[in-house]
């Protein structure tokens, strides 16, 4: 069975290899998934804020609840759908026929919500060479920015179709 006072033990040399070690991991593993340090801690509060941001639709889910509706797909299949809009927005050019078949498979409102829920706010690159910035935002964000005013009303029709309310 391990020491839990291992560390107190070890020699002052060996205290400070392994502070050090452990800092390395730490700023490798940070820079790997997600950039600096200092973007990871930017990272930890961006994500409060979009807890604050989903709030509007937790209220409206929780309405639709009330009212009887359930959800259509487990909320692994949402973030999937999520990451599938995300792909299909990211880079040069959108592939519309993605999100087009995303949005026909939602069957009522609590699957809408639910879907912008899981999308949260995300960045979507604009290309590797591209002078324009990246956007970093919502669904209904990315939907305005990367679909234009007919690509958007088919979106409506197709959530018109199924009996949702929620439009963009």
């Amino acid at each position: 069975m391990a020491k839990e006072n291992w560390f107190t033990e070890l020699p002052g040399w060996a205290k400070g290899v392994t502070v050090v070690a452990g800092v390395g991991l730490f700023t490798v593993v940070s820079i790997i998934y997600g950039g600096s340090t200092i973007d990871w801690f930017k990272n930890v509060k961006s994500r409060r804020e979009d807890k604050n941001e989903n709030k509007a639709e937790q209220e409206e889910l929780s309405d639709k609840i009330k009212q009887g509706q359930t959800q259509s797909f487990a909320n692994s299949q949402y973030l999937m759908y999520a990451q599938s809009l995300k792909v299909a927005f990211d880079g040069w050019g959108t592939s519309t026929s993605s999100v087009m078949s995303i949005f026909s498979k939602m069957k009522n409102d609590i699957d809408v919500l639910k879907l912008i829920t899981a999308y949260g706010t995300r960045t979507i690159s604009s290309g590797r060479f591209s002078t324009e910035p990246d956007l970093k935002g919502t669904l209904a964000e990315a939907i305005t920015s990367e679909l234009s005013a007919s690509e958007i009303s088919k979106i409506n029709g197709i959530l018109s179709k199924a009996n949702i309310k929620y439009q963009f």
